[in-house]
């Protein structure tokens, strides 16, 4: 007895970036691949949740082009407080949950896994209930540009920390194939006279690469590893770049399809 074999999608994190899975997820469903798990980190925790979702991408770059105008950012994020970090979180959760319609993870049409890190003790937490947009701001919390989210007993923070393309975390979720989306390894940030975010930022993604090239080593060999090129243009910030981290997306997935579309189109047995 055969059937389809069971994809799944690990969506990596890097704040604008991120849009880079758009582009990535486009040409998935131009080539009729289908998604049956996804884990995210950060912004593949986002991605991944409106996919999961069936939010369309069409509306999802329709939101993105939104944001990439002039002070749109100014109704999301705001001014935290100094003692716990640089940006507030309650206008953004405002934002995650109009996006993410108010969803809990059991409203999803695809299974889906979101990392985050405990800041207590350095675990990987793996979020698979409760509020998304709760889970997706965990993920996306940047110790000292975010405050930490507590929940369940815990303070959470990003999950790049320890889980940058949760490889790992797709596989364990009884998939056959996963996909990973990495977007910190071919990424380079060319600065002149850094100011304090900027080197805050810029050091975290040093951190985060280091978390990634571990989290694929230790990964299972035979997934599909997509990696856009995002050159000097990428910033953690700079959604006004949109167009060229989607196209970026669509490019490194179509790059990978002379070795992806055999794998994906094929069968496995089951006993």
């Amino acid at each position: 007895m055969t059937q389809k074999i069971k994809i799944g999608l690990a969506l990596g994190g890097g704040g604008a970036k991120g849009l880079a899975h758009i582009g990535v997820l486009k040409v998935l469903e131009r080539e009729g691949i289908e998604i049956s798990a996804i884990a995210g980190t950060s912004a593949g925790a986002l991605l991944g949740s409106a996919y999961a979702l069936s939010i369309s991408l069409t509306e999802l770059e329709t939101e993105v082009k939104k944001l990439s105008a002039l002070g749109a950012w100014n109704d999301i994020l705001s001014l935290g407080d100094i003692r716990h970090s640089l940006i507030g979180n309650s206008d953004l959760l405002a934002y995650l949950n109009r996006l993410l319609k108010f969803s809990d993870f059991q409203h999803l049409k695809i299974p889906l896994s979101i990392v985050a890190t405990s800041l207590e003790d350095g675990r990987e937490i793996i979020l698979t209930q409760g509020s998304l947009a709760e889970a997706v701001l965990a993920s996306s919390s940047i110790p000292g540009v975010l405050p930490p989210v507590f929940q369940d007993g815990l303070y959470l923070i990003d999950g790049g920390v320890v889980n940058q393309t949760p490889v790992s975390v797709v596989d364990a979720m009884g998939v056959d194939l996963v996909i990973a989306v990495d977007l910190m390894l071919n990424a380079h940030q060319d600065l002149m006279d850094p100011n304090i975010i900027e080197v805050i930022l810029q050091s975290y993604e040093i951190i985060r690469k280091q978390s990634v090239k571990y989290s694929l080593q230790q990964a299972r060999p035979g997934y599909i590893l997509i990696q856009p090129v995002f050159s000097a243009m990428a910033d953690t910030f700079k959604f006004q770049n949109a167009e060229e981290f989607i196209r970026a997306g669509e490019l490194a997935a179509e790059a990978v399809l002379p070795l992806l579309l055999p794998l994906a189109k094929g069968e496995v047995g089951r006993g």
